[in-house]
């Protein structure tokens, strides 16, 4: 169980959604002071899970469930949320990618199945079910607009390939995985002109790297065993965080994603998501603060290395 988070540059404001049940039911609250002081929103989310949340297109998008039906909701402001009609509700969508270029959303579930992939190119208003190669639970997706394609990443789950990738989130091929048939594949993000994804599970692969999302290269990381779940880019690094179970190694950091080094995030045992946003009046190029959720808790990362937690579902 972890916290899902999303940042808004244009209203400077971050999101965060909680995957698991608290004693209150709003699980979607807001930040615009960089995450140090959040206020609890009430959203068609309300006791429920929510499983991912995404900026892009000038509005949040979220992928959420409250009892046994999967929903998108979408919001142009943080506070105002409004749930979308999608041709399949028993999908737990798992990741959520925006390209600006083709004006497109494209979200993918955890299921096995050549069917778990929704497309919308109205905002999120209107989705599209899509078909992709073999069957198999899908985790994670990233859009470039260098290479010009949609790239989405499964595990161990289903058949079929974990790599698929697309130039127009309606056809999919399928690409060779150098993780192996035990990889599973969890984040995958564009930044810094490649494609960086983490695993949880491989024969001592946890990271590889990819400037076109066709060929990729095992990338070396700090701890091959650690589970990883996410990765994004701020700050002139790289950061990776996972469930670890130890707070000692949470995350780890590299400038370059192809040599990681170890990172300590106190009260950070649990992480499913990371996000990348600057504070206003900082300098992009020093960076000011990178959200982790899980366990609970949100925090701040300055620099990739240390964390400070804050207070959002604490």
């Amino acid at each position: 169980a972890g916290i899902t988070t999303a940042y808004s540059p244009d209203l400077g404001l971050w999101v965060c959604g909680l995957d698991f049940s608290t004693s209150f039911s709003e699980l979607i609250q807001i930040s615009s002071d960089g995450g140090v002081t959040w206020t609890r929103v009430s959203t068609p989310a309300n006791g429920g899970q929510v499983f991912r949340v995404r900026w892009g297109g000038g509005k949040f998008v979220c992928a959420y469930k409250v009892g046994s039906t999967r929903r998108i909701m979408t919001s142009v402001n943080g506070t105002t949320w409004t749930t979308q009609t999608t041709p399949i509700t028993s999908i737990d969508w798992a990741d959520l990618a925006y390209s600006e270029t083709l004006n497109l959303w494209v979200v993918v579930g955890r299921v096995n199945s050549s069917t778990n992939i929704i497309t919308s190119d109205d905002g999120g208003v209107t989705w599209t079910q899509r078909t992709h190669p073999g069957s198999l639970q899908l985790n994670c997706v990233a859009w470039s607009p260098v290479a010009g394609l949609f790239v989405a990443l499964g595990g161990v789950s289903g058949s079929g390939p974990h790599l698929i990738t697309s130039v127009d989130g309606t056809n999919w091929l399928a690409q060779s995985d150098p993780g192996g048939s035990t990889s599973s594949w969890l984040g995958v993000w564009w930044a810094n002109r490649q494609y960086v994804a983490v695993t949880a599970t491989g024969a001592n692969v946890r990271a590889m790297t990819s400037t076109d999302g066709v060929a990729w290269t095992v990338q070396a990381t700090s701890s091959p065993d650690k589970t990883w779940q996410m990765v994004a880019r701020g700050a002139g690094l790289w950061v990776a965080c996972a469930n670890s179970g130890a707070s000692t190694q949470a995350t780890m950091y590299g400038a370059s994603a192809a040599s990681w080094t170890a990172g300590t995030t106190p009260s950070i045992r649990f992480c499913e998501d990371i996000m990348w946003g600057a504070l206003p009046g900082c300098e992009a190029t020093v960076g000011c603060s990178i959200t982790i959720g899980g366990g609970g808790v949100i925090g701040n990362v300055w620099d990739g290395m240390t964390q400070t937690p804050g207070n959002c579902f604490a």
